[in-house]
């Protein structure tokens, strides 16, 4: 499968299938529907910029939904916070290098 359509949900391009976006990111769902991805990214715009990045585990495409990338520690960790008190309970401080 090729790169992901970018629907406007952000100004940066998302990454081709299994590329890795390097940075400090909060990740709040991982989706093996991509509308489902969109409908969770487009939430969470709420709190701050999301993007849609693909990954390929195991023979199948999930879709990564995350916010960042992010400046420093200080910063994810209050988003991270912001996110939690919002309501997803799932979201975790990600660095993918």
């Amino acid at each position: 499968m090729g790169g992901i359509v970018n629907d406007a949900l952000t100004a940066q391009p998302e990454p081709a299938n299994g590329t890795v976006m390097h940075g400090m990111f909060i990740q709040v769902g991982a989706f093996a529907e991509r509308s489902n991805a969109v409908r969770l990214a487009r939430q969470l715009n709420q709190l701050s910029p999301s993007v849609i990045s693909a990954a390929n585990v195991n023979g199948a495409t999930w879709y990564r939904v995350r916010m960042g990338p992010l400046a420093d520690l200080a910063e994810a960790d209050h988003l991270l916070e912001r996110t939690v008190a919002a309501g997803y309970n799932n979201a975790r401080l990600i660095v993918a290098r």
